[in-house]
C-alpha cells in the first residue's frame, strides 16, 4: 500500500546507527499479524497474555501488531533468539515470522482502542538460531548486517538480470526471491522496491510481486560462504 510510504515509522526493537549497525536493544519485540479475519477478537487474545506490553490495529486495517518485552541485548543474534522463542509462543495465532530483524521498521498507525499493559511480564525464554538462520561468511566468519546483504545482492541482481519494461516484473520477483532466502525483512524489501514506482508501474502491483516471492522463497534459508 502506497500510503505507508508517507506514514512516520520507528525501529521498536533497537538503537541503530544508519539503520543497519545495532547500538542497543531496547528489549521490545514488535509482532505483525497480517490479514487477520477478526482484529477485535485476536486483539483481545493477545491482551489475555502477561507477556504484551501493547497491541493495535496495524495500518492496512486489517493487520494486528503487538509488543512483547524480552531482556535487553546488545547483539543482533541475541535478539533473534528471543524473538524465535517468541514466535513458537505465539505462533498458534499466525505471527508474520519474515520480521526477524532487530532493524525493522514498523509504520505508525492510529487506533484510539490501544491497548496497554504497563505491567506486562519479561519473556525471558530464547531459542538457539540454526547456521541457516545466521548469515555469515565462512572465510571472515563474520555477520553481515540486513544492509550489506541487500547491497550485495542488488550488485549480484543488476548484473545479472535486465530491469526494462518487458522484463521487470519477473526480475523484481529474482531479487525478491534472493532477499527472503538471505533472510531481508519482507518490509525492508517493500522499502526498497518503492523505489521501482513508475507511473505505468504501481506500489500494488510491486507489492504483490514481493508477497508472491516472500510465499516462493524460503526465508533464511541461504548464506554467504
Amino acid at each position: 500500500m502506497f500510503f505507508k510510504q508517507k506514514l512516520p515509522a520507528t525501529c521498536f526493537s533497537g538503537v541503530l546507527e544508519n539503520r543497519t549497525t545495532l547500538k542497543r536493544g531496547t528489549g521490545l519485540v514488535c509482532l505483525d499479524f497480517d490479514e487477520v479475519n477478526s482484529t477485535s477478537s485476536l486483539i483481545q487474545k493477545l491482551s489475555n497474555s502477561k507477556y504484551i506490553l501493547a497491541t493495535w490495529i496495524s495500518p492496512s486495517g486489517n493487520g494486528v501488531k503487538a509488543i512483547v518485552k524480552i531482556p535487553i541485548v546488545n547483539s543482533k543474534k541475541d535478539y533473534k533468539e528471543y524473538y524465535n522463542a517468541v514466535i513458537d509462543h505465539y505462533w498458534k495465532m499466525g505471527p508474520d515470522r519474515t520480521t526477524s530483524d532487530v532493524n525493522r521498521l514498523c509504520f505508525e498507525s492510529y487506533d484510539p482502542n490501544l491497548i496497554f499493559n504497563k505491567n506486562a511480564t519479561r519473556f525471558n525464554l530464547r531459542k538457539k538460531i540454526t547456521v541457516t538462520e545466521t548469515l555469515y561468511s565462512s572465510h571472515k566468519n563474520k555477520i553481515y548486517s540486513e544492509g550489506s546483504v541487500v547491497e550485495r545482492l542488488i550488485r549480484w541482481w543488476s548484473k545479472k538480470y535486465d530491469y526494462s519494461s518487458g522484463n521487470r516484473n519477473n526480475s523484481l520477483f529474482v531479487l525478491a526471491c534472493s532477499l527472503s532466502n538471505f533472510g531481508v525483512a519482507k518490509l525492508t524489501t517493500e522499502d526498497l522496491f518503492g523505489s521501482f514506482v513508475d507511473k505505468d508501474f504501481g506500489y500494488e502491483e510491486i507489492l504483490k510481486i514481493i508477497d508472491s516471492a516472500y510465499k516462493r522463497a524460503e526465508f533464511a534459508s541461504k548464506s554467504f560462504d
